[in-house]
């Protein structure tokens, strides 16, 4: 029991130090003044992919369309250009929006 305490204990401190940072969700303004032709490797364009890796020219990356961060496609678990959905939002956003919700 002491070690589970222990790693709790650390755990509880850690976030405390460290609280989950959200991304600030773009306006619909943002949204619309964004230009549709960016890429990830452009100035001002984060890539956000929890692997880590920057972005390439080779790789397919999708831009969330709510904080507009990029990810690597093969990362999120799309594999193929017609596997793209019409609206994709990151893990992120997403909770972020299920938090709001409850």
């Amino acid at each position: 029991i002491g070690k589970i305490l222990s790693r709790v204990h650390s755990v509880v401190t850690k976030a405390r130090h460290h609280p989950l940072v959200l991304p600030d969700k773009k306006t619909k303004e943002e949204s619309d003044a964004l230009e549709q032709t960016a890429r990830p490797g452009d100035e001002g364009e984060t890539v956000a992919c929890s692997c880590g890796r920057p972005a390439n020219s080779v790789e397919l990356m999708l831009d969330c369309d709510d904080c507009h961060r990029w990810f690597h496609a093969a990362c999120v678990g799309i594999h193929n250009e017609t596997e793209v959905p019409k609206f994709w939002s990151c893990d992120d956003c997403n909770l972020m929006e299920q938090v709001k919700v409850q």
